[in-house]
């Protein structure tokens, strides 16, 4: 399973959970595969990005927008894509 995958299936509240206890080690899913703990911090921590947008939807505008910092820019819309990954595009799955 891919870190995606653990958050889409688990939630955010037990992928903070492995994240705590798991520093820098890898995951075993068992189903057989692992990933990084830093790839599902990473993952969380787009989600918490996206989610001080509140909408995926409001994230994006706020992207888009002339008055948003170049680098503020390019990590949300990082942070977008990864959501997006996890969750599919347009929705929001604040918890």
């Amino acid at each position: 399973m891919k870190p995606e995958q653990f958050i889409r299936k688990y939630g955010v509240d037990e992928a903070k959970a492995v994240i705590r206890s798991s520093a820098n080690a890898l995951v075993d899913c068992g189903d057989g595969e692992t990933f990084h703990v830093d790839d599902l911090k990473r993952l969380l921590e787009s989600v918490y990005f996206v989610h001080e947008h509140y909408t995926v939807e409001r994230a994006k505008i706020y992207a888009d927008s002339p008055y948003t910092a170049p680098e503020v820019k390019q990590a949300l819309e990082r942070a977008i894509a990864d959501y997006e990954s996890i969750y599919g595009g347009g929705e929001s799955h604040a918890n």
